[in-house]
């Protein structure tokens, strides 16, 4: 459902506070921070992380942002 929230942006056009959106079927979200960064939330019981988007590429599906 938070995919469909917003206004869907070209990777390109990444702004701190974006919404990044990764595998096919949408199963993964992460916030951008700028600079090909994002924050990561992995699976229970791992650690919150900085990730690089680049390294997501395979998967990367597509993102929004999110307006008032």
């Amino acid at each position: 459902a938070q995919y469909t929230r917003g206004t869907h942006i070209p990777e390109s056009a990444l702004q701190p506070g974006d919404l990044v959106f990764l595998y096919s079927d949408i199963h993964h979200v992460e916030l951008y921070l700028g600079n090909g960064l994002a924050v990561s939330a992995p699976q229970p019981g791992e650690n919150v992380k900085v990730i690089k988007i680049a390294d997501f590429q395979n998967v990367y599906y597509g993102a929004t942002r999110l307006t008032t």
